[in-house]
C-alpha cells in the first residue's frame, strides 16, 4: 500500500509539472506569434558561407550583394534589399 501511495503521489506531481509545461509552452508559442521576423543584413556575403538560424542552414553559392536574410519555417530565404 505504501508503494502504491508513493506511485499515486508521484503521478500527481508529474501530471502538476506536465501542465505547468504546457501552460509555459502556449505562453512561449503567443510571444513568438506577435514577434518580428527575425532576419540579417550583410553588405556583402561571398560563396561557400554556410547561413543557420537554429537547425536549418543554406549553402551560398554565388557572391551576394545588399542581401536580407529570413528564415521562413523549415528554410533560408535570401533576398536583396538596400541597407539604410
Amino acid at each position: 500500500m505504501e508503494r502504491l501511495n508513493g506511485l499515486k503521489k508521484k503521478h500527481a506531481d508529474r501530471l502538476r509539472r506536465c501542465g505547468e509545461a504546457r501552460s509555459e509552452m502556449e505562453l512561449i508559442d503567443k510571444k513568438l506569434e506577435s514577434a518580428p521576423i527575425p532576419y540579417v543584413k550583410a553588405s556583402t556575403v561571398f560563396p561557400n558561407t554556410l547561413i543557420k538560424f537554429g537547425s536549418i542552414e543554406k549553402l551560398i553559392k554565388e557572391k551576394l550583394f545588399q542581401a536580407r536574410i529570413v528564415a521562413e519555417g523549415d528554410k533560408i530565404v535570401v533576398g536583396n534589399e538596400i541597407i539604410s
